[in-house]
Order: structure tokens, then sequence, then C-alpha cells
């Protein structure tokens, strides 16, 4: 058991906190937006580094370069699994991430496992992850994510198994993602390019730090097992280090891509929940085995791509409107985007009338723009027994005349005897055909019409110019 598995559990003990998860292994989200970060630019290169001990000098880096603001969190590692982890042959999941110090559970079975950050872990540093895990996810970003390959990138990892063939695994020089080095790491958490000069602690102090419970308090981190629990990366808001991350001290321990020197042992940076403030410190640096995946180590990413739309990083405060090439659409990021729409994504889209979908509660009649359509029964004012017979059939009787119907029951007829060519009489509508009915007419001249003939006249009698 490695020497920090034994220091959490004895934390725990030291505490007596009776830690519980209530985790549904069946409650998974669609698929996961894009994985993003806040990063933080660590300029002034060429800066000396910092003599710390019998030998050792810490610090130095020759470029500037960008690291994330804060760890990588369970629910962007749950994201990568569930990209990536469908059988998982790599293990790049470990059941112990669903125990009491975890954040994430599986379900389902090998070729259709499905993870989910547990309810409340969500943004806690991810941990039991090993060194070649954090590659492996480097890997993932720097491939654009989604099946993005993870052996290949940032990091050329061989042998298609958990721990590599070649475990010495050095970071490519095209690296876009990729785990800070020791000296990348150092630098961001201590170094102060106004000062040119390096604090003792990660929060732009040489005072010791207070190990305490989240707070905005200046100078405060979650060690010494003061918070019982991991927190929320970014939960102590008043101690940032001098270049703007958060959580370089405490929380969990995190893994720098740098041979410790020591067969294939990485070192490991910054303390952890249970560590003494002491253990916080830039001249503490630890190592372990990198297939190890301990409770309490976890990591961040760097990248060396600078930020600004274009750079096919999906960087705050981009987004799939505002900058659609670095961050693609994804059903569940809060923004209708891209070939989304209500019957699509109703995460991201809710349903409005007018948006030419007929969803969820709409009808004809609620909104006639999205549902109405010839074949929905409903004969609407676009429509005719013409261009559709299926929704406008004739029905006679119905009090509307349409299609070839002359007249209906109870609507004023719009028509006389005489406008239908009759010498006159009283026009009325056959109910049963809704045709007119005619017989009421007449083309001969009633009694004292002017007439000049017989033949004129109802009667037949035609005397001295009238009907008689």
């Amino acid at each position: 058991m490695s020497k920090r598995m034994l220091a959490v559990v004895s934390v725990a003990a030291l505490l007596g906190v009776a830690l519980s998860l209530q985790v549904d292994p069946a409650a998974h989200a669609q698929a996961p937006p894009a994985v993003t970060f806040d990063w933080v630019t660590v300029g002034d290169p060429g800066n000396a580094c910092d003599p710390v001990g019998s030998g050792n000098c810490f610090g130095a880096v020759g470029y500037t370069y960008r690291i994330a603001t804060h760890e990588v969190t369970n629910a962007q590692y749950a994201a990568f699994l569930n990209a990536k982890a469908a059988s998982d042959p790599l293990a790049l999941y470990n059941t112990d991430m669903a125990s009491v110090w975890g954040g994430i559970s599986r379900s389902g079975s090998s070729g259709s496992y499905t993870y989910s950050a547990v309810p409340g872990r969500e943004n806690m540093p991810v941990n039991n992850v090993s060194f070649f895990d954090a590659l492996r996810f480097a890997n993932w970003l720097h491939n654009g994510q989604g099946d993005g390959n993870t052996e290949t990138g940032a990091y050329t990892l061989l042998g298609g198994t958990p721990t590599p063939s070649n475990p010495m695994v050095e970071r490519n020089a095209a690296a876009r993602f990729f785990l800070p080095t020791d000296p990348e790491w150092y630098k961001a958490a201590y170094y102060d390019a106004q000062l040119d000069g390096y604090y003792d602690y990660p929060a732009g102090t040489d005072t010791q730090i207070v190990c305490s419970a989240p707070t905005g308090t200046p100078n405060r981190a979650n060690c010494g097992g003061a918070a019982g629990d991991f927190t929320a990366v970014g939960s102590y808001t008043g101690s940032p280090s001098p270049n703007g991350t958060f959580d370089q001290g405490g929380n969990v321990s995190e893994w720098a891509d740098t041979w410790a020197g020591i067969l294939e042992q990485r070192f490991i940076r910054g303390g952890y929940v249970g560590s003494p403030a002491a253990g916080l410190r830039g001249a503490v640096r630890e190592y372990d085995d990198p297939w190890w995946e301990s409770s309490v180590i976890g990591f961040r990413v760097a990248t060396l791509e600078e930020d600004g739309c274009g750079d096919l990083i999906c960087t705050s405060p981009e987004n799939p409107l505002t900058c659609p090439g670095d961050c693609p659409a994804s059903c569940g990021d809060g923004l209708c985007t891209g070939n989304e729409n209500a019957e699509s994504c109703t995460a991201d889209c809710p349903q409005v009338c007018g948006d030419s979908l007929c969803t969820g509660s709409e009808t004809p009649t609620s909104c006639l723009a999205d549902c109405g359509f010839c074949g929905d029964d409903i004969c609407e004012l676009s429509e005719s027994t013409t261009s559709c017979p299926a929704d406008c059939a004739l029905v006679c009787g119905n009090g509307v005349v349409e299609g070839t119907e002359q007249c209906e029951w109870g609507v004023a007829l719009g028509a006389s005897c005489q406008s239908l060519g009759f010498a006159g009489g009283s026009l009325s509508c056959n109910t049963s055909t809704c045709l007119f009915n005619t017989s009421g007419c007449f083309n001969c001249k009633p009694r004292f019409s002017s007439c000049s003939k017989n033949s004129q006249c109802c009667s037949g009698s035609c005397r001295f110019g009238r009907c008689r």
C-alpha cells in the first residue's frame, strides 16, 4: 500500500468522519459537452530557478505557457471515460472512484459502460488516477476529445496496455495539451514575475499556510484534515497562486511529468487533504510509481497554445455561439446551436411556437405556424379542398360554404334568381346537396308586367302591353 493511501486513511480515522455517498448508477446525463478549462498564462520566460535545499533548484522555464486554473474534476474525467472507456481495456477507471473518497460511478457491462460524476462531487478533483491515465487524458485533449486517440498525440504510449511498454515515455515536441513538468508546475505555483522571485507557499506568501474549511480568507488551503473531505476546485477564493491558479497546495497532490531519477517513478507536487501545512511548501517534492492510483493523487493540464478563437481550444469565455470552430455544439451545453432543435435536444432548445417544429404541447390550435400541415385532419386557412382534400373534404351541413358547394344552411345565399339569370322568383338552398334550389325562380313575367306578346306572360295573356 502506498504511503499516501496510509496517510489518507489515518486522516479519516483521526477526524472520525463518517462519509457516505448516495450513488444512482442509472442516472446518466446525455452525451456531455466538450471539456473546457480556465487557463492562466505563466510568462517571464527564462526566469531563474529557485534554489531550495542542497543541490535543488526548481521552477526555471524558458518559454511562456498556460496552465489550467484548477485541477481536473470528476465531471471532466467522467466525460473522458464516457468517450473512451465503454469497454475500458486501458483501465482508465478505478473502482475506488466510486468509493467514499472518489467521485465517479460506473454502470452497465463491458462494451457499454457509462459513467457519472457522483452528485455533489462533480467539481471535486478526480483521484485514483495513474500517471499514465493523466497522459491519456492529455492525448485525448490533444486529439480533439470525442473519439480522439489516447495512445498518440502529446505522448506516444506503446503496447496497448494500462502500463505502456515504454514507461519512460516523454512529451512529444508538438504536444498541444500535456501534463506540466515539475519546473512548469513549480513556477505556476510559487513564482511571482513582478517580484522576480518565489514564495514558500502556493498562495503568494512566505507565511505558513493555514489549513481550514473553504473560505475567502487569504493564505488558506484544504490540508491537515481541516475540511474533512476533498473540496470543489477553487473553493479557497482568497488564496490564488501569484499566477492565478488554485489548489496547488492541498486538496489532492498532483502528478508532474518529470522523472524522479528512481526506477520509473515520477514527481508528485502540492500536498493533499491530509498533509500538514508545512507539506505545501515548494521545498517538499515527493514521488511515486507511475502506475500507482492513489485516492489522494490527481492532476491538472497545461498547454503552449495561445488563447483566442480559432486556436481549436475551447476556453472560457468561448462557447459554441461565440466560437463554433473551437467549441463544437453539444446537447446539454445550455446553448441551442448547430443542428440542435426542440426535437433533437430539448435540454438546450425549448419549445417555441414559430420554430417550424410541432413539438411538446403544441397543436394546430395552439400553434398553427408549426403544426398546420396537410394530413392533420384540420382544414387550415391556407388549405382548400383542392390543395389538401385529406383535411378539407366537403361536408354539406357544416355551416361553411367550401369547394363546389353553392350554399349552406343558415348562411346568406349571396345570390338571387335574377343574378342567376331568371326573371324573378325566390331562391333557396337545398340543404341536402348544398346547391341552389331554383324551383322558386321563373322566366315568365308576372301579372301587370310589361309585355309585347302572350308568350312572355305567365298567364299567357298580354293585353294592351300588360300581362293580364
